[in-house]
């Protein structure tokens, strides 16, 4: 498609000049310059996490030791990003764990919200052991339904 856009005189001399310099068209500078504008009105829009949770009946026998502490529901303030836990990942992913519920709305929120967060890559690696692990869970997740998971809450992108 071809179109007319105006622009001012130094605008474009200074477009010009970065095109020369990066070896590129203007066509294509201005290009890169819409595609990234666009990118960035896309993410503004924000987030919506889909559910990707996964049934079953629960944690096996051994693994139910020592559990009882519920799930953080109330994450106290940040300084600069939340890093969301393993556990919250498998409680929010598993519809049978105790705590999926509060799990899920606060992953939810999350992802979502304005607050800053991330998920860090040895807990993504660490919910894909679990889940997919048949001594662990009744069923076990299977593994293409886990990594609909991480790319549902978001793991592959940067934190906000």
């Amino acid at each position: 498609m071809k179109t007319t856009v105006e622009i001012s005189d130094a605008l474009a001399r200074e477009a010009r000049e970065i095109a020369r310099h990066e070896k590129t068209t203007l066509r294509e500078l201005i290009k890169m310059g819409l595609r990234a504008v666009l990118r960035e009105r896309r993410r503004k829009v924000g987030f919506r996490l889909r559910d990707a949770s996964f049934g079953g009946n629960g944690l096996e026998a051994e693994f139910r030791r020592g559990l009882g502490a519920p799930a953080r529901g109330g994450v106290r303030g940040t300084r600069n990003v939340i890093a969301v836990d393993t556990n919250i990942l498998v409680y929010a992913h598993r519809r049978d764990a105790e705590w999926h519920d509060r799990a899920a709305a606060r992953l939810q929120s999350l992802a979502e919200g304005r607050t800053s967060w991330a998920i860090p890559w040895p807990c993504v690696h660490e919910f894909l052991a679990i889940v997919t692990h048949a001594r662990v869970y009744d069923p076990r997740t299977p593994v293409a339904r886990a990594l609909d998971q991480v790319e549902a809450s978001g793991a592959a992108f940067p934190p906000r």
